[in-house]
């Protein structure tokens, strides 16, 4: 299969760098990567394999060279593997998406990019469909979908790769004093880990967001900044 691609010159630098952290998500992962191949702008894609152990590197692959891959050779957490991502992206304004989402189109993509990409916002973040029941607060100041200027996340990529499953609460955090805009885009929903994974190991899994969460948030409310290592 032939996937649209927007040509550029490889001396040509990104105007976006696309981040998709994923750990295990063959079942959705292909679709996001169309989505955001088919966004007609100058762009590199950024899958980083967090330690899977199912087939999301395979269904990867498929896309070639519209998409690189960078694998973690064991599972570090969404900060550690976005925190890899920023350090090899090239363009000046970072997106990052989760790899399970579903109903994410071109156009989604877009109209989460425009307000960074006017100079209207200097982070905004997709407001989505969790578990079918809509987004609500705190949950939609957490969600994965977003689109920030790289500059302002350089000081905060050790808190960041520590947090694990709350490294949205350090970007907030680098972000608080300046233009947040959320975007809602009802029609993408987030497919429950219960849904795609083995019940003991999903519930394993929301535990330990659960634990990251939090943490995030007590360190937060404290004024503290201890984080754990992790990788």
């Amino acid at each position: 299969m032939v996937f649209p691609v927007v040509e550029f010159r490889k001396n040509m630098k990104p105007i976006v760098t696309v981040i998709i952290p994923a750990f295990n998500e063959a079942q959705t992962i292909e679709s996001v990567i169309r989505s955001v191949i088919a966004w007609n702008i100058r762009k590199e894609i950024l899958v980083v394999n967090d330690g899977s152990t199912d087939a999301t590197i395979e269904k990867v692959r498929h896309f070639g060279s519209s998409v690189r891959l960078l694998t973690l050779s064991q599972n570090c957490g969404k900060g550690s593997a976005m925190v890899y991502g920023i350090k090899r992206s090239r363009a000046p304004i970072l997106v990052f998406l989760d790899g399970d989402i579903v109903g994410l189109r071109p156009h989604d993509v877009d109209e989460l990019a425009h307000p960074v990409l006017a100079k209207k916002a200097d982070m905004v973040i997709g407001l989505h469909n969790f578990w079918h029941i809509g987004s609500f607060y705190p949950y939609n100041a957490l969600s994965g979908q977003r689109v920030v200027r790289k500059h302002y996340l350089i000081a905060y990529l050790e808190p960041m790769k520590q947090a694990r499953g709350g490294v949205e609460f350090i970007i907030n955090k680098a972000l608080e004093r300046h233009r947040v805009v959320f975007v809602t885009q009802s029609h993408v929903r987030t497919v429950r880990k219960i849904d795609k994974w083995p019940f003991l190991f999903a519930c394993k899994f929301y535990m330990c967001q659960f634990f990251d969460f939090m943490r995030e948030s007590t360190f937060q409310f404290l004024g503290i900044g201890i984080y754990s290592k992790v990788c």
